[in-house]
């Protein structure tokens, strides 16, 4: 047995490795929550950005699990897949022009900042072309 001080509460004990350093498992997860709270969240985000590509989740800017998300959406929601299937099909055989414009502001984007919007997906071919932003607001109201 070796004799050593806590490093949190300051209590002499009785250890039997040399590399144990607290008194206690209670003493042991205090003192990480407190080295955690004196670095603070900004500090441990300066250490660890999880922005863009430093992001380990994300590549290529798709979560790691997007595929599990692809499917587990189209098992929930098959009339959306359906929709956005014949929707692109219509597209890629030029059945349908995607514009090249917002047709609610008006401003010209490039295509892949426009957007299909479907009010009803059981009418897959009557769409709105949205940018990202008239989208977002037209799904917030």
């Amino acid at each position: 047995m070796i004799d050593k001080i806590c490093l949190n509460c300051g209590k002499r004990f009785a250890a039997k490795q040399k590399r144990r350093k607290y008194c206690s498992l209670n003493c042991s997860a205090e003192s990480n929550c407190k080295k955690i709270a004196k670095k603070g969240a900004k500090a441990m985000h300066d250490k660890y950005p999880q922005k863009g590509k430093n992001n380990f989740n994300f590549k290529n800017w798709r979560s790691k699990d997007y595929s599990y998300y692809q499917r587990r959406d189209k098992l929930k929601y098959p009339e959306k897949h359906k929709a956005r299937e014949i929707l692109r099909d219509a597209v890629r055989k030029g059945e349908i022009i995607k514009p090249n414009y917002c047709t609610q502001c008006f401003i010209v984007k490039s295509l892949p900042e426009i957007h299909g919007h479907h009010e009803d997906y059981s009418k897959p071919l009557k769409i709105e072309w949205l940018c990202r932003d008239c989208h977002t607001t037209k799904h917030k109201k």
